[in-house]
Protein backbone atom coordinates (compact mmCIF):
# COMPACT_ATOMS: atom_id res chain seq x y z
CA UNK A 1 0.00 0.00 0.00
CA UNK A 2 1.35 3.47 -1.04
CA UNK A 3 1.89 5.78 1.73
CA UNK A 4 -0.53 8.50 1.69
CA UNK A 5 0.76 12.05 0.50
CA UNK A 6 1.35 14.69 2.84
CA UNK A 7 2.52 18.73 3.22
CA UNK A 8 5.65 18.75 5.41
CA UNK A 9 4.44 22.28 6.31
CA UNK A 10 0.62 21.01 7.52
CA UNK A 11 2.41 19.31 10.36
CA UNK A 12 3.40 22.75 12.01
CA UNK A 13 1.23 24.20 14.03
CA UNK A 14 1.63 27.37 12.36
CA UNK A 15 2.67 26.70 8.34
CA UNK A 16 3.79 30.15 7.72
CA UNK A 17 6.80 29.54 10.14
CA UNK A 18 7.93 26.94 7.34
CA UNK A 19 11.64 28.38 6.97
CA UNK A 20 11.13 31.15 9.34
CA UNK A 21 13.23 32.66 12.65
CA UNK A 22 12.66 31.16 15.81
CA UNK A 23 11.19 28.18 17.36
CA UNK A 24 8.50 26.00 15.35
CA UNK A 25 6.15 23.90 17.42
CA UNK A 26 4.90 20.76 15.57
CA UNK A 27 2.29 18.59 15.58
CA UNK A 28 1.96 15.80 17.85
CA UNK A 29 2.26 12.58 16.10
CA UNK A 30 -0.93 9.75 17.00
CA UNK A 31 0.55 7.10 15.40
CA UNK A 32 3.93 5.56 14.11
CA UNK A 33 3.21 6.90 10.56
CA UNK A 34 2.58 10.12 11.62
CA UNK A 35 6.27 9.99 14.06
CA UNK A 36 8.05 9.11 10.79
CA UNK A 37 6.42 11.91 8.60
CA UNK A 38 7.27 14.63 11.59
CA UNK A 39 10.94 13.23 11.63
CA UNK A 40 10.93 13.73 7.73
CA UNK A 41 8.95 17.08 8.00
CA UNK A 42 11.61 18.83 10.67
CA UNK A 43 14.62 17.35 8.23
CA UNK A 44 13.31 18.39 5.49
CA UNK A 45 12.22 22.23 7.04
CA UNK A 46 15.90 21.79 8.60
CA UNK A 47 17.51 21.38 5.34
CA UNK A 48 15.14 24.12 3.17
CA UNK A 49 16.31 27.23 5.53
CA UNK A 50 19.77 26.37 5.33
CA UNK A 51 19.61 25.84 1.70
CA UNK A 52 17.34 29.58 1.24
CA UNK A 53 20.27 30.87 3.76
CA UNK A 54 23.00 30.07 1.74
CA UNK A 55 21.96 31.46 -1.63
CA UNK A 56 20.24 34.54 -0.07
CA UNK A 57 24.14 34.76 1.28
CA UNK A 58 25.45 33.90 -2.01
CA UNK A 59 23.11 36.04 -3.49
CA UNK A 60 21.92 33.44 -5.99
CA UNK A 61 18.24 31.96 -6.69
CA UNK A 62 16.17 29.06 -5.62
CA UNK A 63 15.74 29.19 -10.04
CA UNK A 64 19.44 29.24 -10.20
CA UNK A 65 20.14 26.33 -8.19
CA UNK A 66 17.89 24.30 -9.97
CA UNK A 67 19.27 25.29 -13.54
CA UNK A 68 22.31 24.11 -11.59
CA UNK A 69 21.31 21.11 -10.19
CA UNK A 70 19.01 19.55 -13.01
CA UNK A 71 15.62 19.97 -11.44
CA UNK A 72 12.30 21.55 -11.86
CA UNK A 73 12.25 25.03 -10.68
CA UNK A 74 8.99 24.57 -9.41
CA UNK A 75 9.42 21.09 -8.00
CA UNK A 76 12.45 22.66 -6.32
CA UNK A 77 10.77 25.29 -4.56
CA UNK A 78 7.12 23.25 -3.41
CA UNK A 79 9.90 21.19 -1.61
CA UNK A 80 12.05 23.90 -0.01
CA UNK A 81 8.46 25.67 0.50
CA UNK A 82 7.38 22.07 2.51
CA UNK A 83 4.91 21.70 -0.61
CA UNK A 84 5.90 18.11 -1.40
CA UNK A 85 7.86 15.36 0.91
CA UNK A 86 11.36 14.62 -0.27
CA UNK A 87 12.17 11.53 -1.15
CA UNK A 88 15.31 9.10 1.09
CA UNK A 89 17.63 10.20 -2.09
CA UNK A 90 16.60 13.73 -2.42
CA UNK A 91 17.23 14.14 1.37
CA UNK A 92 20.56 12.77 0.49
CA UNK A 93 21.20 14.81 -2.09
CA UNK A 94 20.44 18.45 -0.17
CA UNK A 95 23.39 17.15 2.56
CA UNK A 96 25.51 16.66 -0.45
CA UNK A 97 24.63 20.11 -1.33
CA UNK A 98 24.98 22.19 1.78
CA UNK A 99 28.19 19.76 2.67
CA UNK A 100 26.99 17.79 5.37
CA UNK A 101 28.13 14.63 3.47
CA UNK A 102 31.49 15.15 4.97
CA UNK A 103 29.74 14.94 8.36
CA UNK A 104 28.52 10.97 7.96
CA UNK A 105 30.56 8.45 8.94
CA UNK A 106 29.33 5.16 7.57
CA UNK A 107 31.52 1.73 7.24
CA UNK A 108 33.14 0.74 4.48
CA UNK A 109 31.31 3.32 2.53
CA UNK A 110 33.94 2.79 -0.55
CA UNK A 111 32.31 -0.25 -0.40
CA UNK A 112 28.69 0.59 -0.68
CA UNK A 113 29.29 2.91 -3.57
CA UNK A 114 31.27 0.11 -5.72
CA UNK A 115 27.57 -1.18 -6.08
CA UNK A 116 26.66 1.85 -7.67
CA UNK A 117 27.62 1.61 -11.85
CA UNK A 118 30.23 3.98 -12.70
CA UNK A 119 27.62 6.40 -14.19
CA UNK A 120 25.57 6.22 -10.98
CA UNK A 121 28.80 6.55 -8.83
CA UNK A 122 29.74 9.82 -10.49
CA UNK A 123 26.45 11.48 -10.42
CA UNK A 124 26.39 10.20 -6.55
CA UNK A 125 30.06 12.18 -5.94
CA UNK A 126 29.10 14.56 -8.01
CA UNK A 127 26.52 16.28 -6.04
CA UNK A 128 27.72 19.20 -4.65
CA UNK A 129 27.06 22.94 -4.24
CA UNK A 130 27.04 24.23 -7.53
CA UNK A 131 27.98 27.44 -7.30
CA UNK A 132 31.73 27.17 -6.08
Amino acid sequence: MPTPRYRPLDLLKDPTLWGGAGPRDWRSPRSPDEASRLVVSVEQERLATAIRARLDAEGRSVPQLADAIGIGYRHLLAKLKGEIALRADEFVVWQWLLGEHRGIRIPKADAALSNFTSTRRAQLTGWRWPFG
